[in-house]
């Protein structure tokens, strides 16, 4: 029997099912990120515009995906386009060093505390590779410790302990000796990450750690578990690496060592420092930054590779540089799109409540996730919970079914609000979200 839910998504959306046919034929799953894939089918996007994205059928939605969140100002913001534009008109790609280049990075180093130097790549799963890379190359040291549903990007090296359960790869194609020096460790728990931390310490190269579990359940981290890393790791010697992907530039202008007000050694950025274009960074002290310096007559042996075709694009660089320079300008935004997060944390869950569905959003600032629990009054703290004790049907169902009344959330993950997004777009998603309540019960 199919869902209501389904039938009218199918109804909405002919267009989409279509095209997804043909996708099937021309690529894997039909899609070209795994996550993007979800069933019957993905609606296909025809345009998008400040808060709003239009899918082939034409139907409209207040989007809360916001292209993984690289959408801090929205959809196609004036100025960024206006930048795209002039950009094109000079070329979208030179292959070598431009000016661009340093305005976006001083403009970084300006706004991130203890970034000295940055270097540019094309993705985060990029700059969590060469951070990780860094870090080895500056202490001669071996061994990376990670944390249980932190999700780093698609490279070997962090790709365990993502999803349930922790004791393996998240992925096919994982040889075991690629992982036998990555040590997995609980998130928020300070007795056992210590005690695993000091145990490895001699050979320990780098901690990395999302200020914000957000693949595996938009959990902010403790601010006493992050000073017990850092203190560890200067302890140790081994390299604190904050992967920022997401947080950078989203939970202030500063981001999470701003906001937690701990220091890291080497932050990844990715998403929003690009304006909506392809793009990642490694920044960090210079001294630990400087393992990839080509210019100081070191044996090619001695210097630690980065780069890339497309690494500090010029079209990246341009919009990245016009949308950082807004939200340096405006720390209003801020206030405004945290203020829209919470309010949406917790209206949702009022509305769950009083329908007599058990949930917890969590997140912090513009962030926010819905999990539908087993049982009432359970603390989302960790990946386990979220594994064993929240419902991912019913999380799925919500989020189809907002869809199918003008809300976009890619199924099963987090929402992030936009400086574009207004109150009558919460408005929208607290209507949907009361929609949805009384067809999940």
């Amino acid at each position: 029997m199919i869902p209501e839910s389904v039938k009218k998504y199918l109804a909405q959306t002919p267009k989409s099912k279509a095209l997804f046919a043909n996708a099937l034929k021309l690529a894997p799953g039909g899609v070209h990120h795994n996550v993007r894939y979800y069933p019957p089918y993905p609606i296909f996007a025809e345009k998008a515009k400040g808060s709003k994205i239009w899918d082939v059928d034409g139907n409209e939605y207040i989007d809360f995906w916001m292209g993984h969140g690289a959408h801090i100002l929205g959809h196609a913001p004036n100025q960024v386009v206006k930048a795209l534009r002039l950009q094109c008109s000079k070329s979208t790609h030179y292959g070598i060093p431009s000016e661009i280049q340093l305005k976006l990075a001083k403009l970084i180093c300006e706004m991130v505390p203890g970034a000295e130097k940055i270097r540019f790549s094309n993705t985060g799963t990029e700059a969590t590779m060469y951070a990780i890379r860094f870090a080895r190359a500056f202490t001669k040291r071996s061994k990376v410790a990670k944390f249980e549903g932190h999700w780093h990007g698609g490279h070997d090296i962090l790709n365990i302990a993502v999803k349930w359960p922790m004791n393996q790869p998240s992925t096919s194609g994982i040889p075991s000796e690629t992982i036998k020096n990555t040590i997995v460790c609980p998130f928020n728990d300070i007795e056992i990450t210590s005690r695993t931390l000091k145990r490895n310490a001699s050979d320990l190269a780098a901690v990395i750690i999302e200020p914000v579990m957000m693949t595996g359940g938009g959990i902010p981290a403790d601010v006493e578990f992050l000073k017990m890393l850092k203190e560890t790791c200067e302890n140790s010697g081994a390299m604190l690496i904050f992967d920022e992907v997401v947080t950078g530039f989203r939970l202030c202008s500063g981001g999470a060592q701003e906001f937690y007000g701990v220091q890291c050694d080497l932050t990844t950025l990715g998403k929003i420092i690009g304006g909506g274009c392809p793009v990642g960074a490694i920044a960090g002290k210079e001294e630990i930054m400087d393992v990839c310096n080509p210019s100081k007559g070191l044996p090619s042996a001695e210097v630690a590779q980065h780069g890339g075709t497309f690494c500090g694009n010029p079209l990246t660089m341009a919009a990245g540089y016009t949308t950082l320079k807004i939200l340096k300008e405006n720390p209003k935004i801020y206030t405004r799109i945290n203020r829209l997060g919470e309010k949406a944390r917790e209206e949702i869950d009022e509305i769950f409540g009083n329908a007599g569905i058990n949930v917890k959003s969590t997140g912090v600032g513009s962030i926010f996730l819905t999990h539908f629990l087993k049982k009432p009054r359970t603390e989302i703290t960790d990946i386990k919970i979220v594994s064993t004790m929240t419902d991912q049907t019913k999380l799925f169902d919500y989020h189809l079914e907002l869809m199918t009344n003008g809300v976009f959330f890619l199924p099963r993950n987090v929402g992030l609000v936009s400086s574009a997004h207004t109150d009558a777009d919460l408005s929208k998603l607290i209507e949907a979200t009361e929609l949805a309540s009384r067809c999940l019960k």
